[in-house]
């Protein structure tokens, strides 16, 4: 299963003032050579900082970068699940026009020309979900069309700075081909009031996939924001 990695971080846009404080602190004790000391400003108070000051400061100006780091990431990490938001909701009218094309097809009493004119429409937006799983992409990754292998594509988040549990939230967002979201709708047509009513029934088993794809991505964002 292919993975693309974030590093991310809860809550650090509320930690950004402090982080930009800290920031500033950190460059002043990391302009301390030999034993001078240097003054810095952190919260508005003078601090006199040492030369063992420096080096036990170390660990601060890593953590400031890390959050930095995180902050940014975060930020990456939503437009990537807004991306793919944006795609299966393209997807989904598709469904709807299929839908509704379907059911208008199993009318009996269409002549054959307009039976054909019907299905030329239907193959079009299957044609048209396909496009969009291949030209949704985020950063020249394909982000609808799984990975590769016929699984589905992983996407882990690092929420923290430690291995545990709680320090990643991972996400998988299953392929959204045509044939991915219901066997069979590929070779669908409405070239009869039967295969009308058949197609339609592949419609409705897209859609149901299609929400599920939809719940998954919206829960890893509900998460994201925790």
């Amino acid at each position: 299963m292919a993975q693309i990695s974030f590093v991310s971080g809860s809550s650090f846009f509320a930690q950004d003032e402090r982080a930009s404080k800290a920031g500033r602190f950190a460059a002043s004790i990391i302009s301390i050579k030999n034993d001078q000391g240097v003054e810095a400003r952190l919260d508005g108070a003078d601090v006199e900082v040492d030369h063992m000051s420096a080096v036990a400061s170390t660990g601060l100006a890593a953590g400031v970068q890390a959050l930095s780091s995180a902050a940014s990431n975060t930020t990456e990490g939503i437009s990537l699940l807004q991306t793919v938001e944006d795609g299966l909701s393209s997807i989904e009218t598709r469904l709807a026009q299929l839908d509704a094309l379907a059911e208008q097809a199993e009318t009996a009493s269409l002549s054959d020309l307009e039976r054909a004119q019907l299905d030329t429409e239907f193959q079009s937006l299957l044609a048209e979900i396909d496009d969009i799983v291949a030209t949704t992409q985020f950063n020249g990754t394909s982000v609808l069309a799984g990975n590769g292998s016929g699984g589905a594509l992983q996407i882990n988040y690092k929420v923290g700075t430690g291995s545990g549990a709680g320090d990643e939230i991972a996400v998988t967002i299953s392929a959204a081909w045509v044939s991915d979201l219901s066997a069979g709708l590929s070779s669908a047509s409405l070239q009869t009031a039967a295969n009308a009513t058949s197609a339609q029934a592949l419609v409705v088993t897209a859609q149901t996939a299609l929400g599920s794809i939809q719940g998954a991505v919206t829960g890893s964002l509900q998460a994201f924001a925790s």
